[in-house]
């Protein structure tokens, strides 16, 4: 059975009018599931070679600041993790900040996890 998801890349620009960017990891939101699904790469020597002047703690205190907010990924309802993975898109992976998202992609799969997997496979590593 074919479920519906959505998904946003999660992306490092530290330097917005350069419009530079390393994609990092991988949100979903799945259907009818009360979780959110997420991998993440705080590889800071993947990051330095695309960005070689970007400050290492900056990055890291970001990479940290997103750990923090992805730590409730099980919610009570499906509706509660979908309200989550929206409030997550609009703050913290923000246009205006260093850690901005991609708009939405959305898409059916099998199974949620293997397709995050390939996912992060195919666009982050």
């Amino acid at each position: 059975m074919k479920i519906k998801y959505q998904y946003i890349i999660i992306r490092y620009r530290p330097f917005y009018t350069r419009g530079e960017f390393v994609n990092l990891g991988i949100l979903m939101w799945v259907e009818n599931f009360s979780k959110l699904f997420f991998r993440f790469d705080k590889n800071w020597e993947r990051v330095c070679t695309f960005l070689p002047q970007v400050n290492k703690q900056d990055f890291l205190c970001g990479c940290l600041d997103i750990y923090e907010s992805l730590s409730t990924t099980t919610f009570c309802t499906a509706e509660e993790a979908y309200e989550r993975f929206v409030s997550l898109q609009r703050t913290i992976f923000g246009q205006d900040n260093c850690f901005p998202s991609s708009h939405v992609h959305v898409g059916c799969c099998d199974k949620p996890e293997e397709k995050l997997l390939e996912l992060y496979q195919e666009l982050v590593l």
